[in-house]
């Protein structure tokens, strides 16, 4: 894949949800690997908690859903950052901590992860900045589509920055 390539590979398999892998250059390269894929079967026990958590009805049939991982210069997961849309619309974020979505949190733990459900389809823009100064140090586009999860491993100073 050339350096300069912007998109998203489209990874489907049998039992799992169509996962949207959002290359992150060469310095970052293996980063993807490092992700936990969830099959059909855990994606929707997710929605079905977020949905129970925020009193809504759990749909991944008719939303999206964005799973993000945040780094630092050193290529670790960053603690400390906060994800944002460009549109929200009626999506709702939860930090994970060891893997337990946390709606309260409101950054990156250790280990970096967040995800996004209830996610409007169509084109979004993420945006990733520091907790504790609100510097914006990342901006990744990802499109959205109903039962897909992008998984998006955000460096700092993606392209577009």
């Amino acid at each position: 894949m050339p350096p300069s390539f912007s998109g998203y590979l489209e990874i489907a398999t049998v039992g799992y949800p169509t996962y949207l892998f959002y290359p992150i250059g060469a310095e970052f390269e293996g980063v993807v690997a490092e992700f936990n894929l969830i099959n059909d079967e855990v994606a929707q026990q997710i929605v079905d908690y977020g949905g129970a958590m925020l009193g809504r009805e759990a749909d991944f049939t008719d939303l999206g859903a964005a799973y993000l991982r945040g780094f630092n210069c050193q290529n670790v997961p960053a603690r400390g950052l906060r994800f944002g849309l460009a549109a929200p619309g009626q999506s709702s974020l939860a930090y994970l901590v060891n893997n337990a979505v946390d709606f309260a949190r409101t950054e990156t733990s250790a280990d970096g992860n967040a995800v996004y459900l209830f996610v409007d389809p169509g084109i979004n823009t993420l945006s990733v900045t520091l907790a504790e100064t609100g510097v914006e140090v990342a901006r990744q586009g990802m499109v959205v589509r109903p039962g897909h999860i992008p998984v998006i491993a955000v460096p700092p100073a993606r392209r577009g920055l």
